[in-house]
């Protein structure tokens, strides 16, 4: 028997589970940003139940500095800019997608853009642009958010670059 004719059902069922891995990647993906524009539109309508629902409970996240903030800690960050910052403008794109079983390992750009009041009392326009990687995790209803690492990150205040972090001024009575 040629070698080729021996060959070539394998050739094509690795070809088969390669295009079946390629297409539940491609799925997970569409599903992730699905979650990433519902979380999105859920920031804009200071929703923060609606924001948080897809936080896994064990969630941690890494700022650019290397400091690791727990679910509550990070949440309540998000809440806190939801009050305060006004004439939001946010993206999030998958740039990568990469599915392990039940994990999805996801290289997430994302773009933030509002006016913010600082502890100066004045309220300035930030402009931030941050690439992390972000881990979701299949739970029995949909994809969690189990972990978020900063890669890469810019912010301008005012269309100059931040020197240090600011800090957010109170909220208002009408959030902004």
């Amino acid at each position: 028997m040629p070698l080729m004719k021996f060959f070539r059902p394998l050739l094509v069922g690795f070809s088969l589970i390669g295009l079946s891995v390629l297409a539940a990647a491609d799925t997970v993906q569409k599903q992730i940003q699905a979650n990433y524009l519902a979380m999105n539109a859920a920031f804009k309508k200071k929703d923060i139940d609606g924001y948080s629902k897809f936080y896994a409970a064990d969630f941690k996240a890494v700022d650019g500095g290397g400091k690791t903030n727990d679910r509550v800690h990070y949440l309540s960050t998000i809440k806190r800019q939801m009050l305060t910052a006004s004439n939001v403008e946010l993206t999030r794109q998958v740039i990568e997608c990469k599915v392990t079983g039940s994990q999805a390992k996801v290289i997430m750009h994302g773009t933030f853009k509002a006016s913010v009041p600082l502890d100066d009392g004045k309220t300035h326009k930030i402009d931030q642009k941050a690439v992390s990687e972000n881990i979701w995790e299949k739970s029995s209803k949909s994809w969690m958010l189990k972990s978020s690492r900063v890669i890469s990150s810019a912010v301008l205040i005012d269309g100059k670059p931040l020197k240090a972090a600011p800090r957010m001024g109170k909220p208002t009575q009408a959030g902004h």
